[in-house]
């Protein structure tokens, strides 16, 4: 929600690490949870405004976390559209505070600090558009910012089929394959390509597997 520190335009299961259960490793994100639970409650009186945008976020963001249902997927932006509006009220309630409270060198610092993130997060948007430029250059990137994504390799794959490139075609298959052998539809995408290109013999093993 503050700062897009990794962007991929594909998370799949080889790429984010799913949970089975509890572990250590769930300590960070736990204490995160509550620690937000616990400020939401204590800035009730002080802030309701900042309380009110900490809840909001918990709120909107829950049905979307997979932590009370799954959601048949794991990581999505526009899921954050919604709790999104909470962090803003939580920024103008600081920057409220910081007028009312601050002195002036403070107030033209944070206005100056606001504007250096703003104008980042700005020319990091700028750049990243670039990457949407056609689905050459869309689907080399998804490769470099996902490499454990098999959904990502077979995305290129299926472009560069297109383009007739055949030999990178069947090595971007082969490691879609081997990162997540167990997508069904994909077994069946790749099969129907090779059995469409002639290539009979390694179509066979995964339309009977499929």
């Amino acid at each position: 929600l503050v700062y897009p520190a990794h962007l991929s335009g594909d998370y799949s299961p080889t790429d984010v690490l799913i949970a089975h259960g509890l572990d250590v490793a769930q300590l960070p994100g736990l204490i995160v949870c509550l620690g937000v639970l616990l400020l939401a409650f204590a800035f009730r009186e002080k802030s309701p405004v900042a309380s009110f945008g900490l809840f909001w976020v918990m709120i909107a963001y829950i049905p979307v976390s997979n932590l009370l249902v799954p959601t048949g997927f794991l990581v999505a932006e526009r899921t954050l559209f919604f709790p999104s509006v909470g962090l803003v009220l939580v920024a103008g309630a600081i920057i409220h505070a910081a007028r009312l409270y601050g002195r002036h060198r403070e107030q033209r610092t944070m206005a100056v600090a606001v504007g250096v993130i703003l104008g980042l997060g700005l020319m990091r948007s700028i750049d990243r558009q670039r990457v949407w430029q056609n689905n050459d250059v869309f689907f080399d990137q998804l490769v470099l910012d996902a490499p454990n994504s098999y959904r990502a390799h077979f995305l290129r794959a299926n472009v560069l089929g297109a383009e007739g490139r055949l030999r990178e075609t069947s090595a971007e298959y082969h490691q879609a394959i081997r990162l997540f052998p167990y997508d069904v539809a994909m077994m069946l995408a790749i099969a129907s390509e090779y059995h469409r290109s002639g290539a009979c013999g390694p179509a066979i093993p995964m339309l009977t597997w499929s």
